[in-house]
């Protein structure tokens, strides 16, 4: 293991998704990740009006991300929220 990373018991995880159904299956990548459920939190939203202020995240994955009409307000967003 190189020391400069972290286990899955050091990270804290939010996952986004407008749909709700989608919960129970980023439950289950958590699992299979080793996340533990207290680390992982989930939030029902629409990407154009997320609740997280400036450098809430040490990184930011998103897929699908042209399939939003707001693409472009959403990237803009991703910088805003990745702590530098």
């Amino acid at each position: 293991m190189n020391p400069g990373c972290r286990s899955a018991q050091d990270v804290h995880v939010t996952g986004v998704d407008a749909n709700p159904a989608m919960q129970s299956y980023c439950r289950a990548a958590a699992d299979a990740a080793g996340i533990p459920q207290p680390s992982l939190k989930l939030v029902v939203g629409d990407v154009a009006a997320l609740p997280f202020p400036d450098a809430s995240f040490d990184a930011v994955v998103c897929t699908l991300v042209r399939a939003s009409p707001y693409y472009r307000k959403l990237l803009l967003s991703l910088l805003t929220w990745i702590s530098s």
